[in-house]
């Protein structure tokens, strides 16, 4: 294997290092905070492409092994927009509970007037509805800023060349 292919590679690997601890040290806080945005490009891996792109592969296993790197960085790339994503779209806002709230508290008045009649029921149905209702709300807290209840970064730490 050529000279010029192994600086490439460490090169390579010190950039992927310096992504994840960027990542895991400014990335993952800002996805918390809500302060992450598309916008924001990541400079280590467009120039880790770079880089990989200006090897010249001496033969069909370097060839396969920039491929495969490219490949490897494109899905970084894919994860990184996704996590920036799923933070920017896991908020949900102080309108929407409000309005959740009023709308599950009318439901429960329906369906007390509904069952004004017969008490037991009205227990029943009020007692199942507001389980149901508890549940969604327990839920959607759950997916409401992900990365602000501590979703840590363990996959990246995994994947760290250290």
């Amino acid at each position: 294997l050529s000279a010029g292919y192994y600086d490439a590679y460490y090169n390579i690997k010190t950039i992927i290092r310096a992504h994840i601890d960027r990542a895991v040290s400014e990335e993952w806080p800002a996805m918390a905070k809500g302060e992450l945005h598309m916008g924001l490009r990541q400079p280590a891996l467009l120039d880790a492409v770079q880089r990989l792109l200006a090897v010249q592969p001496q033969g069909f296993g370097q060839q396969q092994a920039v491929q495969h790197s490219l490949a490897a960085i494109e899905s970084a790339m894919s994860a990184r927009r996704e996590r920036i994503m799923l933070s920017e779209a896991g908020r949900v806002d102080l309108a929407k509970w409000l309005a959740l709230f009023a709308l599950a508290a009318g439901l429960q008045a329906t369906i007390a007037m509904v069952h004004v009649d017969r008490p037991r029921a009205k227990q029943v149905a009020l007692a199942i509805f507001t389980a149901a209702a508890m549940l969604c709300f327990v839920v959607i807290g759950l997916y409401d800023r992900p990365f602000h209840n501590g979703v840590p970064p363990t996959a990246l730490l995994k994947i760290h060349p250290g």
